[in-house]
């Protein structure tokens, strides 16, 4: 993990492979930072972290960490200052692009819906202006 932290490529980890990650548009860019704002603003959150495309979250006990596009926790544990590494996170959010967007609502929600701790996941679709909500419910794994 020393290699990814001085590298200025982001990389996902599934299954002990390593995967690079494309860059952002402008817009994508602006989506995170606008929703980061807007969470940033909420009383409900004060206590927890609200962090942007540059924190791993270990969805699957270090066998797959990607770095989602927004991520929300409130776990103590998560907000220690020299923390890399979400493990409970209560929100994750992904900007939808073209060649991301099967991944984001396929492969990566399969693994994220398994994490107790997550109670929503927001898909932003940058071409549609479309905003999905998925959230638990209460005291079950649906």
């Amino acid at each position: 993990m020393l290699r990814e932290e001085k590298s200025e490529i982001r990389h996902e980890f599934y299954n002990g492979q390593v995967y690079a990650m494309a860059g952002g548009t402008v817009n994508h860019n602006r989506l995170i930072r606008r929703v980061s704002n807007l969470l940033e603003g909420q009383p409900s959150l004060n206590r927890c972290g609200i962090f942007s495309e540059n924190m791993k979250v270990d969805v699957m006990q270090s066998i797959y960490m990607p770095y989602p596009d927004v991520v929300v926790t409130c776990h103590p544990f998560d907000l220690r200052g020299d923390n890399t590494v979400v493990r409970q996170p209560r929100l994750l959010i992904e900007v939808l692009s073209k060649s991301t967007a099967s991944h984001d609502r396929g492969f990566k929600w399969l693994r994220y819906r398994r994490m107790p701790s997550l109670w929503y996941y927001m898909l932003i679709d940058q071409y549609t202006m479309m905003i999905e909500l998925f959230s638990r419910i209460e005291e079950t794994n649906e």
